[in-house]
């Protein structure tokens, strides 16, 4: 686009095209027909992003908008059916939620989001918040054998969930 991008993780699916998901200030980030969300919204928010190019570089082949507003795209991973997973950081409660996710509520100052999306970037098959009261951010992504996603990234307050019997169930500072 004409302002400013920033890309944070690419990877390769089994064909060899590229995906690169990260960050966008332009209102002109380029999206294609089909895309799950086309528009920028707000103004003078950054907006992640996630865009696939065919393997000699050549040709978008996908691309869309992801977010509300103040949203970074940070990390990403794909399955074996060319599924695109998504996570990184919202400061918008209008992030993109699915019904029955995890967490459909934004929980204030900054959630994780992971979403989930086909091949085409054009379908959303789901999407949560994922976080407590304070400042939280997915980093890195990826996927287990059994489907399984398994993110990484930071908290500043206690209260993010923790599941019984977890390695380190307290906020430690």
């Amino acid at each position: 686009g004409s302002e400013d991008e920033r890309g944070d993780t690419i990877a390769l699916d089994g064909s060899g095209n590229v995906y690169i998901t990260g960050t966008t200030s332009s209102s002109d980030y380029p999206t294609t027909p089909g895309a799950y969300d086309k528009s920028y919204g707000v103004s003078t928010a950054n907006l992640a992003f996630v865009s696939k190019l065919n393997n000699n570089l050549s040709t978008l082949v996908a691309s869309t908008i992801l977010g509300g507003g103040y949203d970074d795209g940070l990390g990403h991973a794909l399955d074996g059916c060319g599924n695109v997973y998504v996570t990184g950081y919202t400061g918008m409660a209008d992030y993109p939620t699915t019904p029955g996710a995890y967490d459909e509520t934004y929980n204030g100052s900054g959630d994780v989001f992971v979403s989930k999306f086909d091949s085409t970037l054009s379908f959303l098959f789901a999407s949560t918040f994922l976080g407590g009261s304070g400042l939280d951010g997915g980093f890195s992504l990826a996927l287990d054998r059994s489907g399984n996603i398994l993110v990484t990234g930071r908290t500043e307050y206690s209260d993010y969930p923790t599941t019984s019997g977890a390695y380190d169930e307290s906020y430690n500072g």
